[in-house]
């Protein structure tokens, strides 16, 4: 994995696509939920130390990635795109409640704060009261252990 910012910008922008009116397809941007969902998985795992190689860049320097970034990169962009399909909506809480309390604590911190954001969005875009109840309960659960 050379760069998860840019591969999560491009499953980012499949999602979008399909969340459009024009193409009006939920089924593609729940999968690319899923897909995204490995990105921060394979990240905050360590890696084997057998597996690392010397390299000779004194003088490259990157800055790290943050956390939080990651996730303003890729769920941002489909909460605000799916606020109104409870369906991309339950996928996302649910995508983010697995990366909050299954990996580092920055990742709690970001995945609650997206729940939240989520929520929000589609509170204002969704009618029926029973689908923003499923919602309400989903993100409750982000953050916290499975009982």
């Amino acid at each position: 994995m050379q760069d998860p910012r840019f591969g999560l910008s491009v499953l980012t922008e499949i999602a979008s696509r399909a969340l459009s009116p024009a193409v009006n397809d939920p089924g593609t941007a729940i999968d690319v939920i899923g897909r995204g969902v490995r990105i921060p998985s394979l990240w905050a795992t360590p890696m084997d130390a057998e597996g690392e190689t010397e390299l000779n860049c004194r003088r490259v320097f990157a800055p790290g990635l943050q956390v939080d970034d990651l996730f303003d990169d890729f769920f941002g962009p489909i909460a605000r795109d799916g606020a109104a399909l409870v369906e991309v909506g339950m996928r996302l809480q649910k995508a983010l409640a697995l990366l909050g309390r299954e990996h580092e604590p920055g990742c709690t911190s970001a995945a609650v704060r997206h729940a939240a954001l989520a929520l929000k969005r589609a509170e204002l875009a969704l009618t029926l009261e029973e689908d923003k109840k499923v919602l309400r309960l989903l993100a409750s659960r982000v953050g916290k252990s499975p009982d």
